[in-house]
């Protein structure tokens, strides 16, 4: 391998062949054997000193400040605000300020065909008689047992058990409307 690089290496140093004839690339015309540039052209220009010396503060600070305004104008677009308002007043100032309220979730349907069904999702569940981990079980519902919720809550939800009443945690049950 040692032999075919050097091979190479006197290849590439040596002169090119005089029947070779290379063309300037911007005016086509033939170069004379061993020239550099081209006798109708000028000789190529210089290069700048330092092309990258980058950007002044000034400009810098234009640019973030362009991308910035670019970025609320998407915000302001995306998030639909109104441009006319301000933002948090009321329309009416002498109207009370109301709060924005969210509706509750829908538990129950308004149709009659429907209806909400909850069913355990853990592979059991323990009815309890208070809402607490430490309270008494009075019931284990096992995994796919409908259940009648009466009041549903965050963390724990009041079901009816064979004519009692106890509570589940929230986390084990599953709602469908069927």
């Amino acid at each position: 391998m040692a032999s075919s690089f050097l091979e190479y290496m006197k290849q590439k140093n040596e002169p090119e062949p005089a029947s070779e004839v290379r063309h300037c690339p911007d005016c086509r015309e033939p170069l004379p054997p061993g020239s550099v540039f081209c006798t109708f052209c000028d000789p190529p220009s210089p290069a700048a000193e330092n092309p990258e010396t980058g950007l002044s503060p000034f400009q810098t600070l234009l640019r973030i400040s362009l991308i910035l305004l670019l970025f609320g104008a998407i915000v302001v677009y995306k998030l639909d605000i109104p441009m006319g308002e301000k933002v948090g007043e009321p329309e009416n100032p002498d109207a009370p300020h109301e709060a924005v309220l969210t509706p509750p979730p829908a538990d129950k349907p308004k149709d009659a065909d429907f209806k909400v069904v909850h069913s355990v999702k853990a592979s059991s569940a323990n009815v309890r008689v208070k809402p607490d981990t430490a309270s008494e079980v009075i019931a284990v519902l096992q995994k796919g047992a409908e259940v009648n919720v009466s009041e549903n809550g965050d963390l724990w939800s009041t079901v009816i058990v064979d004519g009692k009443t106890g509570y589940v945690a929230s986390s084990l049950l599953h709602s469908e409307i069927r």
